[in-house]
């Protein structure tokens, strides 16, 4: 438990966050106050060792795992709400509107015209 705090710890400050923020970060996330006052005494006492030591020739910088350097392209991983239409589709709607509009059209004239329509028919039959 401790060592992962200790990691932890480093990690944070690595990233420019002072020691006592990231202390109080474990703090907040229920770690044992006793456990993180040793790891971060632990994380000190690392440092002022590595400074004692002799300067080492330094290495090239590792890359990171899993960070692209470059965005080439956006993959889209799901469609889920952008389901675009199929044409076939938009062309039927359109043909049975206009159906309906000229059902609707009939329907009308018929009940405007009913009478015309029964004279005229009564004289074929």
């Amino acid at each position: 438990m401790k060592e992962d705090i200790l990691e932890g710890l480093k990690s944070a400050v690595s990233k420019g966050e002072s020691l006592r923020q990231a202390m109080q970060s474990f703090y907040n996330a229920g770690y044992k106050k006793g456990e993180i006052e040793e790891a971060a005494r632990d994380l000190q006492k690392n440092k002022i060792e590595n400074q004692k030591q002799p300067l080492r020739q330094e290495e090239p910088p590792k890359e990171e795992i899993g960070v692209p350097k470059e965005r080439k392209s956006i993959q889209k991983v799901s469609d889920y709400k952008q389901t675009p239409e199929k044409p076939k589709r938009k062309i039927w709607i359109f043909v049975l509107a206009i159906i309906l509009l000229i059902l609707l059209g009939l329907i009308i004239g018929l009940f405007l015209l009913r009478e015309e329509l029964t004279e005229l028919l009564g004289k074929f039959f």
